[in-house]
């Protein structure tokens, strides 16, 4: 790349940040839609494709801290462009094999806002997808998960029985956790020699 396309990918790409939170700012939502517009969706979907391409072969694909916030930022850029074909390959990442898995954690996270933005139909695989592989109650993937599946008149009885929502352990009463320490007592007591 030289002088101006350079120059704008390099405005892209500099508005990324390792420290950013889980959501995209609005301040960075509306830098990041001036820088966007002035790429283009032709070239960003282009280089989008592109570079997304390996994730979709069989081996895993390396993932560095360093490019982990940079692909989370990527698809931040995904989701407001609202371009089926950058959406597609955005998806790619859903079934990519990560090494190391964990470092995915906040890329597949950042799927989240471009999820939102397509209709509950399109959106419901990859998420169902995402929660079987990612599985974090009561997080991002899971609340939207849930309000997918309600739009399409999906209940949450049926998401447990799907198994796609992770069963909440139920909190014992007082009662029930001091008869529990009794008996335990109680067969220590025993077992103690006088």
């Amino acid at each position: 790349m030289t002088g101006e396309h350079r120059a704008r990918w390099k405005a892209v790409l500099r508005q990324i940040k390792g420290n950013a939170p889980t959501k995209p700012a609005a301040s960075w939502v509306k830098a990041a839609e001036s820088r966007l517009a002035s790429l283009g969706i032709e070239e960003f979907r282009g280089r989008m494709r592109d570079w997304l391409a390996p994730l979709r072969a069989a081996e895993p694909s390396p993932l560095s801290v360093a490019g982990s916030h940079v692909l989370r930022g990527l698809l931040w850029y995904a989701a407001l462009a609202r371009d089926p074909a950058i959406g597609e390959a955005a998806l790619w990442v859903v079934d990519a094999a990560w090494k190391p898995k964990r470092r995915a954690e906040k890329v597949v996270v950042a799927l989240v806002p471009l999820l939102e933005g397509m209709p509950p139909e399109t959106a419901w695989p990859p998420l169902q997808q995402l929660q079987r592989q990612w599985p974090m109650p009561g997080g991002q993937i899971e609340r939207l998960l849930k309000k997918v599946a309600a739009g399409l008149e999906i209940d949450e009885a049926e998401l447990r029985h799907q198994g796609l929502l992770t069963p909440t352990p139920e909190t014992p009463s007082v009662a029930a956790s001091m008869d529990r320490l009794m008996a335990a007592a109680a067969r220590l007591q025993r077992r103690l020699p006088d």
